[in-house]
């Protein structure tokens, strides 16, 4: 443990630079997007009482989900730090080093993975204590404003483990930093559309819509129905508590599968395309399929 927690604290060390970017990045599309849409509304409703919103309810949206750049941050910056997090994989001579040390490949997986993750909460909770300082000097701050926020929060860091963990994923299965970029670029795709299909699965097997009432009504399960009476207890709505389910959900189970594979997968094969033959053949079809409707769109 003792040698886990030096390699993981040196790994943040390293990090830093990056970390600060990151954190940067959050200031900039978060927090200062966010002043400056709050206060253009608090000098307008001065002028104009009758408008359409209020301040604290405009804070509200913004601060919370509502806001179209909370789940634009998380999935840049989960992005990026997959890179960084498999770029020592991608490296013959960073490969060598790490694997010379008296440790399993596991563990310096762990740290490095650990690591992405530890460095994103960091500069997200600060962003979110600067936001509700934000919000007490413009005198928007209720407790419905923190509590989006909070929501904004945790749902941020699910989106961000959820994708970091697939991108994480593409670089375990490839040995080039391009790969990595083609492959994390193909999960990409694809997890989304999961998400979709399980969206609207859920709503029509755990609901029924009764098109005899004229105005339409639904007969709601008794899961959907404590989902609206009681989780929603913790969150703005039940979108926003599934999504939350559904990505935590999928970061348990990337990362599972990232250690297995990660176990699984060979050192000789840094420097090479893939890490593993057998994506060959599902790749040549993928890119093939690609191709093809790319072609027949511009044909």
């Amino acid at each position: 443990m003792k040698e886990f927690l030096k390699l993981l604290k040196k790994d943040l060390a390293q990090n830093a630079g990056f970390g600060i970017l990151a954190f940067l990045y959050i200031i900039f599309v978060r927090l200062i997007t966010y002043i400056a849409a709050v206060s253009n509304i608090i000098e307008y409703y001065k002028t104009n009482s009758n408008a359409y919103t209020t301040p604290t309810l405009a804070a509200v949206e913004y601060m919370g989900t509502g806001n179209i750049f909370h789940m634009l941050v998380p999935s840049v910056l989960g992005c990026c730090f997959a890179l960084l997090t498999c770029y020592y994989l991608h490296d013959r001579k960073t490969v060598d080093f790490y694997h010379s040390l008296p440790l399993k490949r596991t563990t310096i997986f762990s740290v490095k993975y650990l690591s992405g993750i530890i460095v994103f909460v960091i500069g997200y909770g600060l962003n979110y204590i600067f936001m509700i300082a934000a919000s007490f000097a413009m005198g928007v701050l209720t407790p419905e404003t923190a509590f989006a926020g909070f929501t904004a929060i945790v749902n941020g860091i699910f989106g961000y483990t959820f994708i970091y963990s697939v991108g994480v994923l593409a670089g375990l299965l490839t040995a080039t930093i391009v790969t990595h970029i083609v492959m994390g670029t193909i999960l990409m795709f694809i997890l989304p559309t999961v998400v979709l299909l399980w969206n609207a699965w859920f709503d029509m097997f755990f609901s029924t819509y009764i098109s005899s009432v004229p105005d339409g009504a639904y007969c709601l399960s008794p899961l959907v129905y404590f989902c609206e009476r009681s989780l929603t207890s913790i969150s703005e709505s039940i979108n926003d508590t599934r999504t939350i389910l559904i990505m935590a959900a999928g970061t348990i189970i990337f990362t599972v599968i990232d250690f297995f594979v990660c176990k699984a997968r060979r050192s000789e094969a840094t420097g090479s395309a893939l890490a593993f033959k057998w994506l060959n053949a599902p790749l040549r079809v993928i890119f093939s399929i690609i191709s093809g409707v790319i072609g027949g769109f511009a044909l």
